[in-house]
């Protein structure tokens, strides 16, 4: 079953990469979940090449905000058969790491909020019945070190875990996480409120992406 749940992931990534042809989807408002969320058990179908470190933290509803978790990224494509491979003939790096995500989620209204640690970025979307969730994102940029910064969108998919009403630990929640990071198209305009397009020539790989996935934990310390 674990690998039917990456294929689903895997097939999914490669849609995005076709068809982020818009800045967001529906920013600030509720995208439908559209796959199930990955386990920690499927990290030994990972590609094995680092490109640098992102960060996923949690908010819980109690008010304070727990460190952001460094996470391995990985500069990826998808093969035909829709697994995720190294990106060939690359010596692309992140020179810092990327912007680091904070997520809350609220199982009684089944939403999942998730903004950016500087705040640039915040909104919050509608889980499924089960707790599966997918969205998309600005997600500031990927400074690479070829000395390229490029402006990026994280799209992530998961599921989230409730505790129990009956326990009183309903806001304990694990929230498993697959996130890629592909390049944010140029706007036709370019409002204040969104990157600046990147210099000309730089750029990801055709067909490569930004890859992590991870298990974050709220209200559990």
């Amino acid at each position: 079953m674990g690998d039917n749940l990456m294929k689903k992931s895997f097939r999914l990534s490669a849609v995005l990469m076709s068809s982020l042809a818009i800045w967001v989807s529906a920013c600030g408002s509720a995208i439908p979940a559209t796959v199930d969320a990955p386990s920690d058990n499927n990290a030994t179908a990972a590609p094995s090449s680092e490109a640098g470190i992102a960060g996923f933290g949690i908010q819980c509803p109690y008010g304070y905000v727990e460190d952001p978790t460094p996470t391995q990224v990985s500069l990826v494509t998808i093969d035909a058969n829709g697994y995720y491979q190294d990106c060939p003939n690359t010596q692309i790096t992140l020179s810092q790491p990327l912007e680091s995500i904070i997520l809350s989620a609220d199982c009684k209204g089944k939403n999942l909020s998730a903004r950016t640690s500087d705040r640039s970025v915040d909104n919050t979307f509608e889980a499924k019945p089960d707790g599966s969730f997918y969205l998309q994102m600005p997600a500031g940029y990927a400074q690479l070190n070829n000395g390229c910064q490029i402006p990026v969108t994280a799209s992530l998919s998961g599921q989230m875990t409730c505790g129990s009403l009956t326990a009183n630990n309903y806001d304990q929640v694990d929230i498993a996480v697959d996130s890629v990071w592909t390049p944010t198209p140029a706007p036709s305009s370019s409002p204040s409120s969104l990157p600046a397009a990147p210099a000309a020539g730089c750029s990801i790989p055709a067909g490569c992406m930004l890859h992590a996935f991870t298990t974050v934990h709220q209200c559990k310390q």
